[in-house]
């Protein structure tokens, strides 16, 4: 029973008439949440030798009908430590069945957690949903009731996934025995330094706790079932030779007949687990095979035509692509999770890397009809955040082209003065007179700067100085090196573009009145909703925070553009709540440099006080003032 409910008990009992407002008042909460608790309570406790009546002018009373029974109730409201919430009461359930093999009534549960059965009824729901991701279910058996049914693999996966997440280490079912843990983890650091097999400290915890579970299984006579061309494919593999040690050493440790297929089981754990670095150094010759090849030409593709960043000719990123997703699609054929103890400083610090890496991953979800988690994602996350980090300080030195009139002699001398002063950002300085300007391939340059007039166009922004090289010239270019000349942020950004008026019930209904209000303003093909609609079905674009950045399938507008709707009312998106949606429209063809667009508005969506602030203000004016201020910083960091 809650503390809310033991509350209230406590207040009949200490005087004949409570009123509705004394229960507010004393518990914080309205008099609808009172309400509601009483007709729970007096559900639960007329079985209990008490009942509850109210009247009109004064208020609830407690009625004792069995002095006897309901003693014994409160006393046992003593005994217990029971959970107060439907998430509290989630967990419950799912240890109390992964630890109890038998059969229990639903009745008795809802007398163990001192629950009505339509309460009971909600949380078994969530708990079913939790079991169905490791293809467990609860079997109901007339005049028995329920218990997990499943395959001993999946069994085991989610009882250590859930014992690492959810076991408070005072009543770990573990530490009855430290000594084992302790003879373990010796023996385990033991055998993995000799045969030189490196995992993480938290990959080893997992396994430590993995092969807990499992000794206790087989103590259970609960083996894992394999089939034989599995196992003989596994017995090929070099985890199999650690894995064997590994089985030794569990058996000698508690005396327990451990069969074959439990050294393919721990086979299979030790394979989505090696280190990256520890893989490539372990195997002499690796060959990436055709299909983890197409997976990352995938991946790549995928930020390429959503969002035209491009790390598709990035090397050193594909050859760390290759090495991650080794382990990974082990883990995804056999179902093996992966936690990720740095996945919320990711989420937190590196936004844009999360979003790039949420679309790659869309490469393996189509491949492999799985969903990717946060955890899986969010390692690779950090590895596009190195290659955006290495890609920022390649591109923080410029290359310009200095155009003098009087001769290739003296704007040689001027690039010379101007590569002198500033060495750190430039890092190719071209001398060009007016005539070979006409010659230049300018892809690869940034500016130009000119001693005289260019009356022709040029696709590039001229800095206008003095051949002499003054003080306000050197301070004009340090101004545009910094980047903090004119805000770039705007141009994606309108009035027209700003809506605060739309309402609807589901996403769609409301993207199709986004849609239909862009199409009034920018140019976009009959395609735009459709394609929308497409990447939503791909995966979700909902990013907490009561924020959805929904975007086409691949770039398709003739400019890049941002509609921005805060909606009058939030609505469930997928499965979170979302008001402040970021409809991104990328250029089809474009080749602008996004990076600092995408930095920018990461790391204003990113944040729960600019998201609840312009929400509250939905004002456009302030908006666009907070990406400047956050644009200035951006630019500052690198």
């Amino acid at each position: 029973m809650n503390k809310r409910f033991k509350s209230i008990i406590n207040m009949l009992q200490s005087q004949e008439y409570v009123t509705s407002f004394q229960f507010a008042e004393k518990l914080k909460v309205s008099d609808r949440t009172i309400r509601s608790d009483f007709r729970e309570l007096n559900e639960f406790i007329e079985d209990q030798g008490a009942f509850i009546t109210s009247s009109p002018s004064k208020g609830y009373k407690l009625e004792i009908e069995d002095n006897q029974l309901f003693k014994e109730l409160l006393d046992s409201f003593n005994d217990e430590t029971l959970p107060e919430n439907s998430e509290e009461r989630i967990t419950y359930l799912l240890r109390y069945f992964l630890q109890n093999p038998s059969y229990v009534k639903i009745e008795d549960l809802c007398e163990l957690l001192y629950v009505s059965k339509s309460t009971l009824q909600q949380d078994l729901k969530a708990a079913k949903e939790v079991l169905a991701e490791y293809g467990l279910e609860l079997k109901q058996k007339p005049n028995y009731g329920l218990k997990i049914d499943g395959k001993e693999f999946d069994f085991r996966l989610c009882l250590t996934n859930f014992t690492m997440q959810h076991m408070n280490p005072k009543d770990n079912e573990f530490d009855d025995n430290e000594q084992l843990i302790l003879s373990l983890k010796s023996s385990l650091t033991k055998i993995l330094s000799e045969e030189q097999y490196e995992i993480s400290n938290f990959s080893f915890n997992n396994l430590v706790m993995h092969l807990l579970v499992a000794m206790k299984r087989i103590e259970q006579k609960c083996f894992v079932t394999m089939d034989k061309k599995e196992l003989s494919h596994l017995k090929t593999k070099d985890e199999y030779k650690v894995a064997k040690r590994i089985v030794d050493a569990c058996s000698d440790l508690t005396g327990l007949e451990i069969p074959e297929s439990e050294c393919g089981y721990i086979t299979i754990h030790l394979t989505g687990k090696q280190n990256l670095n520890a893989y490539a150094s372990n195997h002499e010759n690796i060959i990436i095979d055709k299909n983890t090849q197409e997976i990352v030409d995938d991946m790549l593709n995928r930020i390429y035509d959503t969002y035209r960043v491009d790390f598709r000719d990035n090397l050193d990123l594909r050859m760390t692509l290759y090495l991650h997703l080794v382990p990974l699609l082990n883990r995804i054929k056999y179902n093996l999770t992966m936690k990720n103890p740095l996945r919320e400083e990711i989420l937190r610090h590196y936004p844009l890397a999360y979003q790039f890496a949420k679309e790659a991953c869309i490469a393996i979800e189509n491949k492999y009809n799985r969903t990717i988690s946060d955890d899986e994602t969010c390692y690779f996350a950090l590895h596009l955040n190195l290659a955006l980090e290495q890609q920022r300080v390649d591109t923080t030195m410029k290359n310009v082209l200095v155009v003098c009139s009087t001769g290739k002699g003296t704007s040689e001398l001027l690039a010379y003065r101007i590569r002198s002063q500033f060495k750190e950002s430039l890092n190719k300085v071209t001398p060009c007179d007016l005539l070979g300007l006409h010659k230049i391939d300018f892809s690869t340059y940034h500016y130009i700067f000119a001693t005289v007039p260019i009356d022709f166009p040029v696709p590039l922004p001229i800095i206008q100085i003095e051949y002499f090289f003054q003080n306000d010239d050197i301070a004009k270019i340090k101004k545009i090196m910094s980047g903090n000349n004119v805000s770039k942020i705007d141009k994606y950004f309108s009035k027209d573009l700003f809506y605060t008026d739309i309402t609807g019930k589901t996403k769609e209904e409301v993207l199709k009145k986004i849609v239909n209000r862009v199409d009034k303003v920018k140019e976009i093909p009959s395609t735009y909703f459709g394609s929308i609609l497409e990447r939503e079905a791909l995966a979700v674009t909902e990013f907490g925070n009561y924020v959805a950045i929904p975007h086409p399938n691949v770039a398709l507008s003739k400019e890049t553009f941002v509609c921005v709707t805060i909606l009058k009312e939030p609505i469930v998106w997928q499965k979170t709540k979302v008001q402040f949606i970021f409809l991104l429209s990328i250029e089809k063809d474009g080749t602008e440099d996004l990076r600092l667009f995408y930095e920018t508005t990461s790391k204003m969506l990113m944040s729960e006080n600019n998201v609840k602030m312009l929400i509250n203000a939905k004002d456009f004016d302030i908006m666009l003032g907070l990406l400047r201020r956050i644009e200035e910083e951006v630019i500052a960091e690198s």
